[in-house]
C-alpha cells in the first residue's frame, strides 16, 4: 500500500506535462519549484487558503501543496473560508485573514485538501479530502479515460472545484498530457482554443457546450472525446457533441466523493463505477432507486453549518438512479428535487432535459411552489429563450404535444438571464428566491 502511494506521488512529481494558462507555458518541474518558493514565505500553520486559481503562480502553489502535503482550502473567493484559514494567498498576494480561534479549532481534526461544494441548494459545505486518496481517485479517472502523453487536454472549468481539479487537471498531469486551462471560459476563448490548441480531450459543462454547439460544427478530426459533468443534456446536443468531438463521456461525481463513475463512450445512460467503488440501492421504486455509494477515496470530513463530521462509509447520494443488471447505472436527478404529481414521481431534472430539447429553448430550471393544484404541487418552468419567437403560449403547446399530463408545468416564465454557478450548474437557489411563490 505504502509503495503504491509513493509511486503515485512520484508520478505527480515526475510528470512530463506542459501546462498553459494566460499565454504562459510551463513544465511541471518549473511549476513545482515556483510553488515551493512561494510556500517559503507562508506560515503553513493549520490550513492555508488558495483563492482565485487563475494564474500560473496560483496553480504552482496548488501543485506544490499537493506534492508536499500542505493543508490547503481552495475557493474562488474568500467569503466562506477566511475564518478557517491561518493565511490566504489570493491572486498571488498574501492577504490578512480574520483570526477566529474557535473556528480554527473546529476543523483541527481535519487535514489535507479542502474544497467547497457548489452551494446550488444552500450554504456551501467545506469538504476535506485525504491527499493520498484524492490522488488515487484522480489516478483511477486518468486510467478510465486513458489520458496519456499524446493527449492535449483542454479544461474549460475552474480548478478550485472537484470536477476541474480531481477529474480534469490532476488526472491530466498524472497522464503526462499537454494541458491548456481556461478558468474563465466563454464561447470566444473556447472557440479559439479548439482552433489553435486542437485538444484531443476536452472537459466542459453541458451549459457551455450547448452555447458552443448552437450551430452545426464540423468534426474536429484531432479530437477523441469530450467529458461532461453536471446537469444532463438533451439527445440532440449529445449527438452534436459526438459528431463534433468524437466520443462523449459523461462523468458522475460529487465534491464529497470525487469521481464516482464515467460512462461508456457516448452512452450517457451507462455509467460505470470506477474500480473499488461500489454502488447499491437504498430503496427501489419500481425500476428507480436512491443511489448509495461506497467509495474508498471519499472525503474524510465535512464542515456543514460550522459542525465538523466524519463521512460515512456508505454515502447516500440523494440521486435517483436506475441500475442495470450489469451494474451500469443512469442518473435521473435529485430525490429532493422530485415531487409527487397525480400519484406519480416527477423528477424535475428529467422534465428539464425534455424541455431543453424543444426549439428555441436555451436553458431551463423547473421549480415547485407551495401551492397545490389538481396534479399536486404547482411547478413553474423558468426558460431562457434562444429566440424572441419563443413565447409562453408556444411552450404550453410543446407541453401538450410532448409531455404526459402529470408532467406539464402549471406556469411558464421566459426570463432574460439564467444565473449560473461557476461549476456550470444553474443557480437554483437564486431562482427559487426570486420566482418561487406560495
Amino acid at each position: 500500500m505504502k509503495n503504491n502511494i509513493i509511486k503515485k506521488r512520484n508520478k505527480l512529481i515526475t510528470s512530463e506535462s506542459i501546462l498553459a494558462l494566460n499565454d504562459e507555458t510551463v513544465d511541471m518541474k518549473f511549476l513545482l519549484e515556483q510553488g515551493r518558493e512561494q510556500w517559503k514565505s507562508m506560515k503553513q500553520s493549520g490550513f492555508s487558503g488558495l483563492v482565485g486559481l487563475s494564474s500560473i503562480k496560483m496553480i504552482a502553489a496548488l501543485y506544490s501543496a499537493l506534492v508536499d502535503n500542505i493543508n490547503i482550502i481552495l475557493a474562488d473567493t474568500d467569503t466562506h473560508i477566511s475564518e478557517y484559514c491561518s493565511e490566504i494567498l489570493k491572486d498571488n498576494e498574501l492577504v490578512d485573514v480574520r483570526k477566529n480561534r474557535e473556528k480554527l479549532k473546529a476543523i483541527k481534526k481535519a487535514k489535507g485538501l479542502a474544497v467547497l461544494s457548489s452551494g446550488s441548494l444552500g450554504q456551501p459545505k467545506l469538504i476535506f479530502h485525504n491527499r493520498n486518496n484524492f490522488v488515487k481517485n484522480a489516478y483511477a479517472a486518468m486510467q478510465r479515460l486513458d489520458i496519456n502523453k499524446k493527449d492535449r487536454v483542454l479544461i474549460t472549468v475552474p480548478v478550485h472545484h472537484m470536477y476541474g481539479l480531481g477529474a480534469a487537471l490532476i488526472p491530466s498531469i498524472l497522464g503526462g498530457a499537454e494541458i491548456l486551462l481556461l478558468p474563465k471560459a466563454n464561447i470566444l476563448n473556447f472557440n479559439e482554443a479548439i482552433k489553435n490548441f486542437k485538444p484531443t480531450i476536452t472537459f466542459s459543462t453541458p451549459h457551455l457546450l450547448r452555447s458552443l454547439l448552437r450551430r452545426e460544427r464540423p468534426r474536429q478530426e484531432f479530437s477523441r472525446g469530450i467529458v461532461l459533468a453536471g446537469d444532463g443534456i438533451p439527445a440532440i446536443i449529445h449527438n452534436r457533441a459526438k459528431s463534433t468531438f468524437g466520443e462523449v463521456f459523461n462523468l458522475y461525481g460529487s465534491s464529497e466523493l470525487g469521481v464516482i463513475a464515467i460512462s461508456r463512450p457516448s452512452k450517457p445512460k451507462s455509467l460505470i463505477a470506477l474500480d473499488k467503488v461500489e454502488i447499491s440501492a437504498k430503496k427501489k421504486q419500481k425500476k428507480r432507486c436512491v443511489l448509495l455509494v461506497k467509495h474508498p477515496y471519499r472525503a474524510t470530513h465535512i464542515l456543514n453549518h460550522e459542525k465538523l463530521q466524519e463521512t460515512k462509509a456508505v454515502w447516500n447520494t440523494k440521486d435517483i438512479a436506475t441500475i442495470a443488471d450489469d451494474s451500469s447505472f443512469r442518473i435521473h436527478g435529485r430525490a429532493d428535487l422530485s415531487i409527487n404529481r397525480s400519484g406519480k414521481l416527477l423528477v424535475l431534472a428529467d422534465l428539464e432535459r425534455k424541455i431543453m430539447s424543444w426549439q428555441d429553448v436555451n436553458s431551463v430550471v423547473v421549480i415547485s411552489s407551495n401551492n397545490a393544484g389538481k396534479r399536486g404541487q404547482d411547478i413553474t418552468a423558468l426558460v431562457k429563450a434562444d429566440s424572441q419567437e419563443l413565447t409562453e403560449a408556444k411552450l404550453k403547446q410543446f407541453a401538450l404535444d410532448n409531455l404526459p399530463t402529470f408532467a406539464r408545468p402549471d406556469n411558464y416564465k421566459i426570463i432574460n438571464n439564467m444565473p449560473f454557478l461557476k461549476s456550470g450548474k444553474p443557480d437554483r437557489k437564486a431562482l427559487v428566491e426570486e420566482y418561487q411563490c406560495g
